[in-house]
């Protein structure tokens, strides 16, 4: 099992002047379990209103058959010390598989649970937050949270279906904009939107293709493109063409909406035992480092990028 979602809401300093969870008089705090089944909880999130309500979002199984992996939103209004009940959002994916999930809060105290969702039934084991698998084989979906009623579930990235397993998403990120609206990224193969790039013979086509959408409650979004990876012709054979494979993404985005991010990228036609991470912006791919050891290192551990003063 995965630890229990905690929320403490009381931070002071102990007599070695270290920061603790504990009350001011020195007695500690017992964390507040938020889990529904306390079993096999992953991807816990918590953002919080202007008005100061406390919003938590998590991913986890249900303790008995079939024991489906589910989205559970709860909230609170008075500090963590009262929360309302678990309420279950993905309960019309019974049987289908997700991973990662994150909790916004937009300037209208609007909150928004996005996640990641397989494109069909029958995949529910699916639990792993973000790895690589054949195929972009997800959707990026959402509810959103306005005036005390939560919206159906609505789609953000390009709809995936068992027949196109190939046009669906890969990895994704979200954030709020300065002007407070929220804004998800995600990435997805190239080819299948832009045949027009490639001479038609067989490609490296990696997940190269990035796309971004705004939030405007339950809205359908709008995706647009921000980023393509340069088509490249493969060393062993000008004929043949490759794009690099972008993994895990994650950044923040700017007053125009704008992503900035940072992942791997992969050439298509080789491997290679380091992970070397590129930062995207302005239309640029400009390489940051190279860090030692798999690839899959960030499939759990995502390198993130974080925007001072």
């Amino acid at each position: 099992q995965l630890p229990i979602v905690y929320v403490q809401t009381v931070v002071n300093k102990n007599a070695a002047g270290e920061l603790a969870l504990m009350e001011k008089s020195g007695k500690p705090i017992d964390g507040l379990p938020l889990s529904k089944h306390n079993s096999h909880i992953f991807s816990p999130s918590i953002a919080v209103g202007s008005d100061g309500t406390l919003h938590v979002a998590f991913c986890e199984a249900q303790a008995v058959p079939p024991y489906a992996y589910f989205v559970y939103y709860r909230s609170s209004t008075d500090g963590g010390a009262t929360w309302s009940e678990a309420k279950n959002l993905s309960e019309g994916l019974p049987d289908t598989g997700i991973s990662r999930c994150q909790v916004l809060v937009d300037s209208k105290n609007r909150a928004y649970v996005l996640w990641r969702s397989d494109f069909s039934p029958g995949t529910m084991a699916q639990t792993v937050q973000e790895y690589r698998v054949a195929g972009n084989r997800y959707n990026l979906v959402y509810r959103v949270l306005d005036a005390g009623r939560w919206s159906p579930l609505t789609p953000i990235s390009h709809p995936c279906s068992p027949k196109k397993q190939d046009d669906g998403m890969a990895t994704w990120f979200a954030g709020v904009d300065p002007h407070g609206v929220i804004q998800a990224a995600w990435n997805v193969s190239q080819f299948p939107y832009h045949p027009e790039l490639f001479n038609g013979q067989p490609i490296y086509d990696g997940r190269s293709l990035v796309c971004a959408a705004a939030l405007d409650g339950a809205a359908v979004a709008t995706a647009r493109e921000v980023y393509r990876c340069p088509v490249k012709a493969a060393t062993f054979n000008p004929a043949f063409q490759k794009v690099d494979d972008l993994d895990v993404i994650d950044g923040y985005f700017d007053a125009a909406g704008q992503p900035h991010l940072v992942t791997v990228a992969l050439d298509g036609e080789k491997r290679v035992d380091n992970t070397p991470l590129v930062l995207i912006e302005s239309g640029k791919q400009v390489p940051v480092l190279d860090l030692p050891g798999p690839e899959a290192q960030v499939w759990m551990n995502r390198p993130p990028v974080l925007l001072d003063a």
